[in-house]
């Protein structure tokens, strides 16, 4: 059996369906999400719901020689850290998931004897989304051998391409309206880019205090279902992720797996991943409204047949972060332990 710990199960967690193709038992605990997903129990491998301070040791009650890994998401969460450690003792492979990118910040400079100290011994192997999380690990003092991609990325049930719709020439950015996610940024550029003759119009998804400006070529939704946020991607050419911070950035996976060309700020995670500039979109500085600008003129300005060609490109290079990617990690990590 496999025991997944996956904090406030997000759309991606659905990833865990893929470990079917390797029959594994499965059993997934994950705090309720603060966002009104829908249909997650009609998952392969439905989550079962626990509070943030439920004891791991008193909730599972399998006996460790049945559990063959215990997969966690990082390393905030003590008492699972405890049951990892308590696991480790009966010889159950810990992998942990780690998302954080290398910024090299004075927090991470001290934070690397932190976790070589005390983290490390928790765990046996680690799953990062991409090259940025997978840096840090190492700078970390992690062995490249010890870690795998696969923990994010998109889910194909979820997000695919629609080969039968026509795209609209929209830019479309989803997630919360503050300042990390840049969206100060992207309302004074996209004000830029009208100026200065650029036609596209400009879709906005997610909850936030900040106030967009009444313009007819903005639209905004509030949180929408991921079926039909993939059809909005299905339906659009373009995906614009401005934060000043971000982690990884599933929903760039997401975006790209449904077609859609990129504009991303260089302080994206998984824009070292997933953009591959004048292939499949372009990067800017975050501080930058002069450079956003620049982008979306750039993208607004290409022909039909340009349009066509980098959202094929997207579809592309996605592929490397489906579902598959993370029950591939896993398998791989097991055989290895099996063959050991």
């Amino acid at each position: 059996m496999i025991i997944i710990q996956w904090h406030m199960y997000p759309v991606c967690a659905t990833r865990i369906n893929s470990l079917e193709n390797f029959n594994y038992n499965v059993k997934v605990f994950s705090e309720r999400p603060k966002v009104p997903f829908k249909d997650f129990d009609n998952e392969i491998f439905p989550p079962l719901y626990i509070n943030s301070d439920d004891d791991p040791q008193n909730i599972i009650k399998e006996n460790p020689k049945n559990i063959q890994a215990l997969i966690i998401t990082g390393w905030s969460h003590k008492k699972w850290l405890n049951y990892a450690k308590y696991l480790k003792k009966n010889g159950v492979i810990i992998i942990m998931m780690v998302d954080n990118n290398l910024r090299y910040s004075l927090k991470q400079i001290l934070g690397k004897f932190y976790f070589q100290f005390f983290i490390s011994k928790y765990s046996d192997y680690y799953l990062v989304p991409g090259n940025s999380s997978k840096k840090l690990l190492e700078f970390f003092g992690v062995k490249s051998s010890k870690i795998f991609t696969g923990y994010y990325g998109f889910t194909s049930n979820y997000f695919k391409k629609n080969k039968s719709k026509a795209r609209e020439k929209n830019f479309v950015f989803v997630g919360q309206k503050i300042k990390r996610k840049g969206i100060d940024l992207l309302i004074k550029s996209y004000q830029n880019y009208l100026n200065k003759g650029g036609d596209w119009g400009l879709k906005i998804i997610g909850h936030g205090k900040y106030k967009i400006p009444i313009n007819n070529k903005i639209e905004e939704l509030e949180f929408v279902q991921p079926k039909d946020l993939s059809k909005i991607f299905q339906e659009n050419y373009a995906f614009v992720l401005p934060s000043r911070v971000e982690h990884w950035g599933t929903v760039v996976a997401e975006a790209a797996a449904s077609g859609m060309i990129l504009a991303l700020s260089n302080k994206v995670g998984s824009e070292m991943d997933i953009l591959k500039t004048g292939l499949n979109g372009y990067s800017y500085n975050p501080y930058s409204m002069d450079e956003f600008t620049e982008v979306l003129l750039k993208i607004s300005n290409l022909d039909s047949n340009e349009l066509n060609v980098m959202s094929e490109y997207s579809i592309s290079i996605s592929k490397t972060f489906s579902e598959d990617s993370f029950s591939n990690s896993i398998h791989t990590i097991l055989k290895n332990e099996i063959i050991k």
